[in-house]
Formats: C-alpha cells, structure tokens, sequence
C-alpha cells in the first residue's frame, strides 16, 4: 500500500467495465457513469478520479464540474462550480487502508482544482459513509440517512416496523391496494403533477424523472413502482439499485384511507429482498430537530416507522472564491427571472 498513484481523466474513466465492476462491488449506483446523462441536463461533465495500488483499482470518485456558455468568455469562470452527490467508491477488500486511499484523491483533485478554478465546490454523502475532506473553509449541512437491513427474511423485517406502519400495511391488504412494478410512467407523473399543486410538496421535474428512467432503467438500474387503489393510481415510488444495494429515490402519495403510502414501501422491499439486496436506503432524515415541522414530523416520522438504521450524512460546502460565487448567485437569479 506504499505504492498510491492517482490520476484524473476528463468525461470518461479509461476502463468503463472496470469503474463499473467498483461501483457494483461498493453498491454505489451515484458513481455510475449512467448517471451522466442526468447531470448533463443541467450542463455538468464528469471527471473521473482513481487511485491505484501497483496497477490495481482500489479508490475512485467523479466529480460533476459545470462552467457556463452563455456567458461571454471573459467572465465567464465566475460560473465555475463542481459537485460530488455520493461518496468515493472504496474497493471492499481495501476499506481498512480508506485514509491513505481517500488522502490520496484528495491530493489528486486539489491538483486538477489548481487547473480548474472552481468557484465552489459541494460534497454530498448518500450512503452515511465519510466524505473527502479538504483544508478550506466550509459551511457544513447535516442530516441523517437512514436505511433498512434486507439480509432478514420479510416476515422478520416486518415485524420490527412502527405500530403506524404495520397497521397501515394491515388497511392496504384489507382495501385490496395492489402494488406493480411499470415501465408506463404517464400515471406515475400524473401522481408527481398532482402533488405539486399541492402547498410546500416540491420535487424534481417531470423532465428529470423521465431522463432519469431513460438514463438508469435501460442499464438495470431504476425501478418505478405504483400502488393501486379502486384502480386508480395513489402512491409511487421510484427506486435506483446497484449491488446489493437499492435506493428510494422519489416518490409520491395521494392522500386516502388505503394505507398505500406505506404498503408500498413495504413491498417494495419484500421484492428487493428476495432478489438478495441487502440494504433499501430511504433517505435523509432529520438528526436533530432543525425547525422544520414538515421534515421532523412528517417525513423523518413516516420514514422512522419503518425502523431504520441512521447514519450521519452531510452535505459541505467549499468557497474559493467567495466574491464570485456572490455574484454568480445574482446572474442566476437574473436569468432565470420570468
């Protein structure tokens, strides 16, 4: 392990099968290269970092990095941003060697930085693991993320969720709820439409579940799931999985008697279990309370029925250059003004 060589690569890894043979090993589906097509809706390109041992893939991370073109090429690096939405990919058999692995990156992306000269930087956990960090200041966000074990048999699982939750699930198979798998998602944004005329409910748009869909499901990596209720669609979940692992990563409910909200979850995680995944991330919750009702008593309370593990996450957030990033903050607003 005294043998640690990084080095970045622009747009594509120089082994596509082998990045994603990591990925899959680590159950990190955000560090797929699938998920590229979804951040270049909003401009962003990946840069690939990986770290070896004597030639072998131990350590790896990419980094979305975004730089405007409406803007005139002379001001144009105020827009300058980069941002990571999971943490580094660390080969299993290397997990007790991760400091040298992750001080490694770090020093490889501060070099490709020192090229770059983003504005800010944003590093986001997804799967309560450490995050890289660097020797500037930052402005640190936490929350907890919470996950459910699979590895015990449903029945098992089941029965250690929260009174609220069983009952729920109790009503749904009582009103007959039926919970489906689909590749037709006209009902299911149908759901995600409706909810947003609702006060507070916010979610991404309808183009980005779709390119989301397109991107992942053609890979094997996205599942969307509708419960049914007097045959009308109430409640959606669509679920991104890699390795052993599967992810909540958006979803919607129409609010009835039918207990749908939470039977769905609840069979999606029997369907997931006995294909042999091994864990069924909900998400963020709140750690602490944070002043916000919605969150702490709606969905962390709904999510915590289900008797999650909680790990910390967080999101940081790095400014080079503080002045910049202010005025690039006001062009934002400026531009997409109505």
């Amino acid at each position: 392990m005294n043998e640690l060589t990084s080095q970045y690569y622009p747009f594509d890894p120089p082994d596509l099968n082998e990045w994603e043979d990591l990925v899959n090993l680590c159950g990190n589906p955000y560090q797929s290269v699938h998920f590229n097509d979804i951040e270049a809706i909003y401009g962003y390109v990946p840069i690939y970092f990986l770290c070896r041992d004597k030639g072998e893939l131990i350590g790896a991370i990419k980094i979305y990095f975004y730089e405007s073109k409406k803007l005139p090429s002379l001001i144009r690096s105020i827009s300058k941003n980069a941002h990571v939405i999971s943490e580094p990919c660390i080969h299993p058999k290397y997990t007790d060697k991760a400091d040298k692995i992750y001080e490694s990156l770090v020093k490889c992306i501060e070099n490709y930085f020192s090229i770059f000269k983003p504005v800010s930087f944003t590093f986001k956990t997804s799967l309560g693991l450490l995050p890289l960090t660097f020797n500037r200041v930052k402005k640190e966000n936490t929350y907890g993320i919470a996950y459910v074990e699979l590895k015990k048999s449903y029945e098992e699982t089941h029965a250690t969720f929260g009174s609220n939750a069983r009952q729920e699930c109790r009503t749904a198979i009582k009103k007959n709820v039926k919970v489906e798998k689909t590749e037709k998602l006209d009902e299911a944004l149908k759901l995600f439409d409706y909810a947003r005329t609702l006060p507070g409910f916010s979610s991404a748009s309808n183009q980005h579940l779709q390119t989301y869909f397109n991107a992942l499901n053609k890979n094997g990596m996205c599942d969307v799931w509708i419960a049914w209720f007097e045959n009308k669609p109430v409640s959606t979940v669509w679920v991104t999985k890699k390795g052993k692992h599967c992810f909540y990563e958006y979803g919607t409910s129409i609010r009835t008697n039918s207990g749908a909200g939470y039977f769905i979850h609840a069979e999606v995680m029997k369907y997931y279990s006995q294909l042999g995944f091994e864990k069924y991330y909900l998400g963020q919750v709140a750690l602490n309370p944070i002043n916000n009702p919605k969150f702490e008593q709606g969905i962390t309370f709904f999510k915590k029925q289900f008797n999650p593990i909680i790990l910390k996450g967080s999101k940081d957030e790095y400014l080079f250059s503080p002045i910049k990033n202010v005025i690039w903050k006001k062009l934002i607003k400026l531009m997409t003004k109505k």
